[in-house]
């Protein structure tokens, strides 16, 4: 018997805007703050951003309110098995604040299979490129994480976008 290989991980899109987004937590190099982001899958559109003292699910919550309230609802919200968005490692209910919101909003929950963060990957290549970039940027109008963000959706394109912006995508237009 030979070994066993381990099954070829598949990228996917979603098929419109507000289809999925992903929801994660990060920390902020500069500022060195919890920092909360949420995409748009199809689009790689950042529809919220922002910097907390603490990753709690109130604050998943607040940054999930805050995107509807700016952009609609996406019809599911994918995130990992953190605490900050379920009650508790062992069941895949979200935690009382994010439930709310859902709820309201009828957004379907999904959570990723523990350890294999490639399913969240879209996020995670946000938190990426946000640290890896930002901090060797020489751009007059780029000094904090909304005026990064602001770069990224409108003027910076994206091979996977066949060379478009998230901006030109969700929102359909060009950079500004």
């Amino acid at each position: 018997m030979g070994k066993k290989r381990k099954p070829k991980y598949v990228s996917y899109e979603a098929d419109n805007i507000n289809d999925q987004w992903h929801i994660d937590w990060s920390i902020d190099p500069m500022s060195k703050k919890k920092l909360l982001a949420i995409i748009d899958d199809k689009s790689r559109f950042i529809v919220y951003v922002g910097l907390f003292d603490e990753a709690t699910a109130e604050n998943s919550a607040v940054g999930l309110q805050k995107a509807i309230n700016t952009y609609g609802a996406p019809k599911e919200l994918i995130s990992d098995n953190g605490l900050h968005f379920k009650k508790s490692h062992k069941n895949k209910v979200p935690c009382a604040p994010l439930k709310i919101v859902e709820e309201k909003y009828s957004v379907k929950h999904i959570f990723i299979r523990p350890y294999y963060p490639q399913s969240n990957g879209k996020i995670e290549r946000w938190f990426g490129s946000y640290k890896g970039e930002f901090p060797l940027m020489n751009h007059p109008d780029v000094k904090d994480l909304h005026t990064w963000t602001h770069y990224y959706n409108f003027e910076r394109i994206h091979q996977s976008l066949n060379y478009e912006t998230p901006a030109h995508i969700y929102l359909g237009v060009n950079s500004i």
